[in-house]
Parts: structure tokens; C-alpha cells; sequence
């Protein structure tokens, strides 16, 4: 089945209306009765399955950025990452993250978080066959639990490295048996303003 004309252009005014949207909410500091700390961030990383009987996609890299503010031990944030696997069938992923980090103060350098959110992926699943080629798209949500630790080089720069597993319903319109959950694991800089 061929994705139907305009698709992609919804799915980009989706994701520019989303964009805008939480840029104007998160940054303004009216939306927030204590002082915090806005942010933007950049990863890299990689995504791991999704676990199908019937293919292997294994491990691919992936790419983000993100942005949030953060008020003491709390963090709300969106994260847009980019997945792209490849077997029998060729998978693609846009996630748009949208949840909150909870921050373990400790005395160390090195802070512990657990991190919970919603999802929208938006994936294209595309088939070879006798060379004709049958693709799909659709948009799923998921619920997206994660820990990970964050390092802060200064006031204003801290590394981090998380890991989430992306817990999704099963299929993509017509490829329906195949599964769709995956896990990841990224490493991001994020910049403090």
C-alpha cells in the first residue's frame, strides 16, 4: 500500500505546530511560579530492536535534540529522536518525547534520575517484494519509562547518558505481526541558559 499524498506534509506541520507550541510554553518564564533553568540538548545514540520473530533489525544509531526546563530536582522535557532499521523490512522511527526527569540530589557530581513520558512515533515500514515496493505509515503512541545519570561539567553544561525502553503497540497498518517496542540508550550535552 502506498502512503497516501499529503501524509508527510501532516505529519511535518504535526511535529513544527508541537515544536512551537512547547518552545513557547517551556521557555516562558510566566508559565512557572519558581525560578528554574530552560535548556536545549543535542544526542547521539543507538536503538535496539524492535524484537520480531520474523526479522532481525538489531541495533541502529540514532540522533536527537531536546529541549526543557528544569526547577531543582525536577525536569520537564521534549525529546525528538530519529531511528532507521533495516532487514527484510525497512523501519523508520521519528520519536517525540514528551515527560519529566525526577533528579537524585547527591552530594557527588554525578546525579541518578528516573525518567517517565509519553510518546508519538511516527513510523514508515516499507517491503520489498519482486521488486515492487509496498510501504506504510502510521502513528503510534507509547509510554516510555528510563533512568540514566547526568554529569555537570558547570553550572551551565552537563553530559548525561540515559536508557529507555520505548513500550508501543504492535504492527504498522498492514505489517501488523511485526512489534514495534524497542529499547535505546543515548548519550546528549545539554547547554543551561
Amino acid at each position: 500500500m502506498r502512503r497516501k499524498p499529503g501524509s508527510r506534509a501532516m505529519i511535518k506541520l504535526v511535529l513544527i505546530s508541537l515544536l512551537i507550541f512547547l518552545l513557547v510554553t517551556l521557555l516562558s518564564p510566566s508559565a512557572y511560579a519558581q525560578e528554574g533553568q530552560p535548556f536545549i540538548e543535542g544526542s547521539a545514540g543507538i536503538g535496539i530492536g524492535p524484537d520480531d520473530p520474523d526479522s532481525y533489525f538489531g541495533t541502529t544509531f540514532s540522533g536527537g535534540m531536546g529541549l526543557g526546563y528544569k526547577v531543582d530536582d525536577e525536569e520537564l522535557r521534549l525529546d525528538i529522536s530519529y531511528y532507521k532499521w533495516k532487514d527484510s523490512i525497512a523501519l523508520r522511527n521519528v520519536s517525540v518525547f514528551f515527560g519529566g526527569r525526577h533528579y537524585f540530589l547527591t552530594t557527588s557530581s554525578v546525579i541518578p534520575f528516573l525518567e517517565f513520558g509519553m510518546s508519538l512515533d511516527f513510523f514508515d515500514a516499507e517491503l520489498e517484494v519482486s521488486g515492487t515496493s509496498i510501504s506504510d505509515s502510521e502513528i503510534k503512541i507509547g509510554a516510555v519509562p528510563g533512568y540514566g545519570l547526568k554529569y555537570m561539567i558547570s553550572p551551565r553544561l552537563g553530559l548525561s547518558i540515559d536508557f529507555r525502553r520505548h513500550i508501543i503497540v504492535k504492527g504498522v497498518v498492514q505489517f501488523t505481526e511485526g512489534k514495534t517496542s524497542f529499547s535505546s540508550a543515548a548519550a546528549a550535552i545539554s547547554y543551561y541558559f
